[in-house]
């Protein structure tokens, strides 16, 4: 069962005692007396029984008809305590009335100066105003020269897509010349490697064929050497012998110098021939190694002009696709550069 709060009848009779003690009822004095009950709830109820109590006091001036008429005492004591509630009322009356003068002075002063803040925050807005409207236009202005931008952009990026279109096709096409430029440099390569190897091949035949000649030749010189040596040696001893007809010896002896000069000389000539020939032959070998080289140089040369085009062409790729996102992006930031403008004025 919860507790009844303290009624007004409670507060009256315990008003009534205090003052029946020969004290004034106060809040205090009569929680007191009451052993509970919050001052909220007490205040309310003791200014009530002030009210009443002029009222119970005229009651008291009726003439007595009965057992229950005041005793004199009392009716003293209650007629103090009337003036004296009714001086403290006047003195809080007059205290109120210039605390209410001196707030409403106050208030006065801040109406006033609120007014006059109201008057400075219109002036504001109004300059405010003014400036967003001419932030207004000055972003209708931006986003004009935006547009235009934005059209010069798409023409010029129209125009790149049709020089990378142009690039890719040129890109293509030296592909395709690099793989037939390959297929040719392969093929001339193995038509070089094979003629080298067939001048190698011959060269060693004739070198070999030459040096068994010259050796043959040198067999030859000796052979003659020798002979003629030995017809010489036959002719002095004939001479010797004879003594007479050495001029027809002598002469043959000559014819067979020449002779022996002859065939010396003509197999000097055939070994001048051939290393003629073989330094033909090494240098037609150091001419096809240099146009080998040559070739292997003229094929790095085109991977390497591959290499460099593609590339270029995934730069000019990166930089278009950069351009785009940029010419997306201008319009967005200018939107976005408007409502950051506007966004503060409002605010404020």
């Amino acid at each position: 069962m919860s507790k009844i709060g303290v009624q007004a009848a409670d507060v009256w009779e315990a008003a009534d005692r205090v003052l029946m003690s020969g004290q004034r009822p106060t809040i205090e004095r009569v929680r007191l007396d009451l052993g509970r009950g919050s001052p909220n709830t007490v205040g309310p109820h003791l200014d009530a029984w002030y009210q009443q109590l002029g009222q119970r006091l005229h009651a008291t001036t009726a003439p007595e008809t009965g057992e229950d008429s005041v005793p004199a005492g009392l009716q003293s004591l209650l007629k103090e305590l009337w003036q004296t509630a009714q001086q403290q009322a006047a003195q809080r009356l007059e205290q109120k009335s210039r605390q209410i003068q001196a707030e409403l002075a106050e208030q006065g002063r801040e109406l006033e100066q609120k007014r006059q803040e109201t008057a400075q925050q219109q002036q504001q807005l109004q300059q405010r105003e003014a400036d967003l409207n001419a932030h207004i236009a000055l972003l209708q202005e931006q986003l004009k020269l935006a547009d235009q931008r934005l059209d010069e952009s798409l023409r010029a990026l129209t125009e790149k897509e049709v020089q990378l279109e142009a690039a890719r096709r040129a890109n293509t096409e030296i592909s395709n010349k690099k793989q037939v430029l390959d297929v040719e440099i392969l093929r001339l390569r193995d038509e070089h490697e094979t003629a080298l190897r067939q001048l190698t091949s011959e060269h060693h035949r004739q070198l070999t064929r030459w040096m068994a000649e010259v050796d043959r030749a040198r067999q030859e010189k000796k052979q003659l050497e020798a002979e003629s040596a030995q017809a010489l040696a036959v002719l002095k001893q004939e001479i010797v012998q004879q003594g007479a007809g050495h001029q027809q010896v002598l002469h043959r002896l000559e014819k067979q110098l020449a002779a022996a000069m002859e065939s010396s000389q003509r197999h000097q000539q055939q070994w001048r021939e051939a290393l003629e020939q073989n330094q033909q032959h090494q240098q037609e070998r150091e001419r096809l190694q240099q146009r080998i080289e040559t070739l292997n140089r003229q094929q790095m040369n085109v991977k390497e002009l591959f290499a460099q085009l593609t590339v270029s062409l995934n730069a000019s790729l990166a930089a278009q696709r950069e351009e785009r996102q940029e010419e997306g992006a201008q319009p967005a930031a200018a939107a976005d550069d408007a409502q950051t403008g506007a966004a503060p004025e409002h605010l404020d």
